[in-house]
């Protein structure tokens, strides 16, 4: 995933991970399951309903508060036994719901039956169960391919994308899960949802540069600014931004310089205005990775100036993300400056 020589590196930007939005219900962080492994997490958006917040009941429907407090109450129960060592209990306790309510015709009630789903795959994967987990989230989707309920879609892109990362090996199997993430969730009404999509299409494209299929990885992240580069929700252009500089990537380690560098050009000129901390931190590993790109040009001096910039704008930012992209700049720039400031560091 990375492009790397001595002195120079050049790093992608990860996509954001989800496991914040399922840890209540799904366990995520106690099973060890993250629906995508990374440094950071999303936050809950003002379309969505936070999966931690209690749903409402109908009004007046008392057979629906009923179903829910009993799917509710089974389902905790499972969670304390599994964080109580029990896993074959609580498995049993999932099972219970599904038998108890997966026919329900309340969205509420139903919204536990594939949170009981979706924890049960990630208990079996946990367990080194791989084919009976994905055949859990393959139920998951066969039951909930057609629900319109937000906190399901949810859950159900989790399940599929917990199949693609831990389940499957196969990069093929991989890419295919995440079209099929694409297909039924690119035009979703919640731009949350949207979002997770254009991290999902940003895992694609790194998964055929891992393949080495670059113009295909290229491909994926223009389309990305295609479908969605006009797209005004921060979250969905944080995602873009994102796929910009993986493009960038995939060129250098094409070594098509030039462009690469030409890209970071472009990520400034469209979202160098943004204030939103993800973007900047973007832009600030852009700029470094431009840096990257016009040394193995052998352009030192343009190199250097971009290093300069890179510390200049970014120095006084106490981040870890933009310290870790000001160290880059000033261990890149002190090499350059050394007796071998002329020859560009081998590639390992």
């Amino acid at each position: 995933m990375l492009e790397q020589c001595r002195n120079h590196e050049m790093t992608f930007i990860e996509p954001r991970r989800f496991a914040a939005k399922f840890v209540v219900f799904a366990l995520v962080a106690t099973l060890g399951c993250p629906v995508f492994a990374g440094p950071e997490t999303t936050s809950p958006r003002s379309d969505e309903r936070a999966l931690g917040e209690p749903f409402p009941y109908p009004a007046g429907d008392a057979v629906a508060d009923e179903r829910e407090n009993s799917a509710a109450a089974i389902f905790y129960r499972a969670v304390t036994l599994y964080r109580n060592g029990m896993a074959r209990q609580a498995l049993a306790a999932y099972d219970e719901i599904v038998r108890r309510f997966g026919d329900s015709p309340y969205p509420e009630t139903r919204t536990w039956v594939i949170r009981a789903l979706f924890n049960k795959g990630g208990t079996l994967a946990i367990q080194g169960r791989r084919a009976e987990a994905a055949a859990v989230y393959d139920e998951a989707e066969r039951r909930f391919a057609n629900d319109e309920t937000l906190a399901i879609r949810q859950m159900l892109f989790g399940a599929l994308l917990n199949k693609s990362t831990t389940l499957v090996n196969d990069p093929q199997a991989r890419i295919a899960i995440l079209d099929r993430l694409d297909r039924r969730f690119s035009r979703d009404s919640s731009a949350g949802i949207r979002a997770w999509v254009v991290d999902a299409l940003n895992d694609k494209g790194m998964i055929l540069n891992q393949l080495g299929r670059f113009g295909e990885a290229v491909a994926v992240f223009d389309d990305i600014d295609h479908r969605f580069g006009e797209d005004e929700t921060p979250v969905i252009r944080e995602q873009t931004v994102r796929a910009f500089v993986n493009k960038g990537i995939v060129l250098g380690t094409q070594g098509r310089h030039a462009e690469a560098a030409a890209v970071t050009d472009d990520i400034e000129r469209r979202f160098g205005h943004e204030t939103s901390p993800a973007i900047r931190e973007a832009l600030a590993k852009a700029l470094v990775n431009k840096g990257v790109a016009l040394a193995r040009q052998g352009r030192h001096g343009e190199a250097i100036a971009v290093y300069d910039d890179v510390e200049r704008r970014f120095a006084r930012a106490d981040t870890p993300a933009f310290r870790e992209q000001v160290a880059r700049a000033r261990n890149y720039k002190r090499g350059m400056e050394t007796e071998n400031k002329n020859r560009l560091p081998p590639k390992n």
